[in-house]
């Protein structure tokens, strides 16, 4: 309330997907037990648990969520569109009452156990004793809130209402002493994160660290940049490397948009050599800085983007190399066994080898290798299948013989080699006659150290020469994802750009020209011809005509 002539106004467009406005972020609640707000206009329901309540409070369309009050005993749930601020004055303590405040945060919360329920919980007017482990001045709640997310150490906040000021510390309320102070609050993070990312926005761009509780061996790249713009370590636990602005260097694709600085990272988790080798288990973030500040040294924000939504894209098979009499296909085939036209990183597909000679107990893939198709930088090939047994069976899956579709093939989840869109894989089949077949190959898994069947095998384990022989099959498949269909565009018609002039170097016979030039040339030729067919007219007529005067009367 105000005597002064002032109107106060609520934004109450802001929904679900956008309240943490352009730069996105997750959604946390703060506890505080034993709190409510008094006297305001509310929604109440019955809930089961905590839980459900504060999905209430998400899902909201009628009230604009600002906070939630529950009652354990009665089941209550209040949703409100006041908090502790708007209400500083009509706020308490109340026994059979706890309060949750949504709050934003730019943080990665797949690592966190973090869900539905208090990421923290606050103790208004209090502070723990101890040392920092880290600080920040003239932040938010949600900025402080961030920073913990992003230290590992974390385990309690201390802000200073008043200075607003943020300290953190490595300690709770189990090991150090915590006292009354009046502009303090104190938050307790109930929640335990493996793996953090955080940007800072710096002069030199934007600065990106990965902290881990566990020595980490991986590699921080720029998607599509790998060659260019990577940071590989291996037992470390925190991981940096820094993005600078298109105006100082292109080597890692940052863009500006809208005043922001942007950069796609690539944190690689998979433990699949080479890195820049794309998968599911990778994670990807959208970093950004607000490069309309003088000296960037705020915190960036850090948004973890869902990129596994393929864009549109036509899968090409190229020629297959079929030596006589023995003849096979590669190719990639959906859960349904329909030809794949598009895949997202992480799609379940499917290897596929057929052949109308042999059945699949006389065939067996004895190795695969993926390599990048275009693109800059160095390539390096990546072998899936190696002596008939797949290197990493989480991505690529044993061999199988499926004699009800009279077919080899491999269960493996999409993936692509950072620097292109596009990948080929390159197979080697091998071909068994007589009634035995090609033999099976045991292979080991790594991960279990335990043993299984893949169906291929060296080429120098076949007992006789004469009863084999082996083709190389090839095919290209593009992965994609969201955001990226433009990139895809542009990257296709570079592609075709470059086809059209490899084939004009290598077609020199072949002329080509436009419509209006051949309509052009055709309508001159004519003209030409109808002028010629004039004068021999023209030519026939006066000899007609002279021989006409030399005959006698």
């Amino acid at each position: 309330m105000s005597d002064q002539p002032v109107d106060y106004y609520d934004n109450n467009c802001l929904t679900r997907q956008n309240r943490c406005g352009q730069s996105g972020g997750n959604l946390v609640f703060v506890k505080t037990s034993h709190f409510e707000i008094k006297y305001y206009d509310h929604t109440q329901s019955v809930e089961a648990q905590e839980s459900y309540c504060l999905q209430k409070c998400l899902d909201s369309l009628n009230t604009f969520c600002r906070s939630v009050e529950f009652s354990p005993q009665d089941k209550n749930c209040i949703v409100s569109d006041e908090d502790t601020f708007s209400r500083a004055d009509q706020q308490g303590a109340v026994e059979q009452k706890d309060y949750y405040e949504p709050i934003c945060v730019a943080a990665d919360l797949s690592s966190s156990t973090c869900r539905q329920q208090a990421a923290f919980e606050r103790f208004i007017g209090s502070s723990i004793e101890g040392n920092p482990v880290a600080s920040a001045q003239g932040v938010t709640v949600s900025d402080c809130i961030s920073l913990c997310f992003q230290n590992l150490n974390c385990k309690s906040i201390n802000y200073d209402r008043t200075q607003m000021n943020c300290h953190i510390y490595a300690a709770g309320r189990a090991d150090a002493n915590v006292k009354s102070n009046p502009s303090f609050d104190f938050y307790e993070f109930n929640c335990e994160s493996q793996f953090g990312g955080m940007a800072l926005c710096t002069n030199e761009g934007i600065r990106f660290i990965v902290n881990t509780k566990e020595p980490y061996t991986g590699a921080i790249y720029a998607a599509e940049k790998f060659s260019t713009c990577s940071q590989v370590v291996e037992n470390a636990k925190q991981i940096s490397i820094t993005f600078p602005p298109p105006t100082i260097s292109t080597n890692c694709g940052t863009v500006i948009r809208d005043g922001k600085l942007e950069a796609l990272v690539v944190v690689s988790l998979d433990g699949v050599l080479p890195h820049q080798v794309t998968t599911e288990w990778d994670r990807f973030y959208r970093v950004s800085c607000d490069v309309s500040v003088e000296k960037m040294s705020q915190e960036g924000s850090v948004v973890v983007t869902t990129i596994y939504d393929a864009g549109e894209a036509n899968t090409k098979v190229l020629d297959v190399g079929t030596p006589p009499p023995i003849t096979a296909t590669l190719s990639f085939l959906d859960a349904e066994d329909k030809p794949l036209g598009k895949a997202s990183i992480g799609d379940q597909i499917q290897l596929v080898v057929t052949s109308e000679q042999a059945g699949p107990h006389n065939m067996m893939i004895t190795e695969c290798t993926a390599t990048r198709v275009g693109g800059e930088g160095e390539t390096l090939p990546f072998t899936i299948i190696d002596n008939g047994c797949p290197r990493y069976p989480a991505l690529v899956g044993p061999v199988e013989q499926d004699f009800d579709k009279n077919r080899l093939k491999s269960d493996m989840k999409a993936f692509r080699l950072d620097g292109s869109y596009d990948i080929q894989i390159q197979c080697t089949i091998m071909f068994c006659a007589g009634a035995n077949g090609c033999p099976p190959s045991n292979c080991l898994d790594s991960g279990t150290n335990e043993l299984f069947v893949s169906h291929g095998r060296r080429k120098r384990e076949i007992s006789t020469a004469e009863d084999q022989t082996a083709e190389t099959l090839s095919a290209i498949i593009r992965v994609l994802a969201k955001g990226e269909e433009e990139e895809a565009a542009l990257f296709s018609n570079a592609t075709k750009d470059a086809y059209d002039v490899q084939f004009a170097e290598v077609s020199m016979d072949t002329l080509c020209m436009s419509e209006v030039w051949f309509v052009s040339m055709v309508v001159t030729m004519s003209m030409v011809c109808l002028i010629l067919s004039s004068l021999i007219i023209i030519w026939g007529c006066s000899s007609i005509r002279q021989d006409s005067k030399n005959l006698p009367m």
